[in-house]
């Protein structure tokens, strides 16, 4: 999970750093590039958790 967030982080990251240093002159532009890779990155996250999460064996008693 570190790993997964670490990446997301780094695309936050670069998200901002791009729109900061490009955004004066094509800021529609890079703002829905931005978009898309923090899109992809999350993405990304979830596809890399996905069937990883321990499924419950056996029924939980009722109280």
């Amino acid at each position: 999970m570190g790993k997964v967030a670490g990446a997301v982080g780094v695309v936050f990251m670069l998200g901002t750093s791009i729109v900061g240093l490009l955004g004066a002159s094509v800021s529609n532009g890079i703002e829905a590039g931005v978009l898309g890779m923090v899109g992809l990155a999350l993405y990304g996250g979830s596809s890399l958790f996905n069937g990883k999460a321990a499924e419950p064996t056996g029924v939980a008693k009722q109280a």
